[in-house]
């Protein structure tokens, strides 16, 4: 079982790889996944958005059964992402819950826009709208403000939230951290470091 720093360091040495061109070699994908069918060792929950341009374990350069990813548009969160944090946490032995925004997210978009939505859309454009509104206190490039400030948020309410699920194991440190993965570059930057529920 990884350390949440172990883990981190793991994360950020296999981003650098992926956005410098050295990934690993997807001919042993299937050797991977003969290895892993029958159980899995994730050393991070990623908690990341569902867009198509991030995809996750590819720019952590990462295999399948490394990461334990839970995606939702505007990485936010609902019952069913932190049940799906929870259970990686206890039964699969996670000690790093990463929170993933990234450039130009379309949610945000969608929440700047004067657009109306559906019932369900809108109660996921509502989850952000305080991001947004605390963005736009602040002048120019409100959307990628509020895209980093929901990150911040979001792994904040995620470490609260493992304090409750470690209390019947306090041995157990979980760190949380925020990144930011841009587009354009490919690298990821951590915007909120990794600390620990002590």
């Amino acid at each position: 079982m990884k350390s949440a720093e172990e883990a981190l360091k793991i994360l950020i040495e296999g981003n650098r790889q992926y956005s410098s061109e050295h990934s690993i070699y997807y001919d042993e994908l299937d050797r991977v996944r003969r290895q892993t069918y029958l159980a899995q060792e994730p050393i991070a929950v990623i908690i990341g958005c569902s867009d198509s341009r991030v995809p996750v374990e590819i720019i952590f350069n990462c295999k399948p059964g490394d990461l334990f990813v839970v995606r939702i548009a505007g990485n936010v969160l609902n019952v069913d992402i932190i049940g799906s944090v929870e259970y990686a946490i206890k039964y699969l032995g996670v000690n790093l819950v990463l929170v993933l925004g990234h450039s130009n997210c379309g949610v945000f978009n969608a929440a700047l826009s004067n657009d109306k939505f559906s019932f369900e859309l809108k109660g996921l454009i509502d989850k952000v709208r305080s991001a947004v509104y605390r963005a736009s206190a602040h002048g120019d490039d409100i959307r990628e403000k509020a895209i980093k400030g929901n990150v911040i948020e979001t792994a904040r309410d995620v470490e609260e939230i493992c304090h409750r699920f470690t209390a019947d194991y306090p041995e157990r440190k979980i760190g949380v951290a925020g990144a930011y993965y841009d587009l354009g570059s490919g690298k990821v930057e951590i915007i909120r470091p990794l600390e620990q529920n002590d």
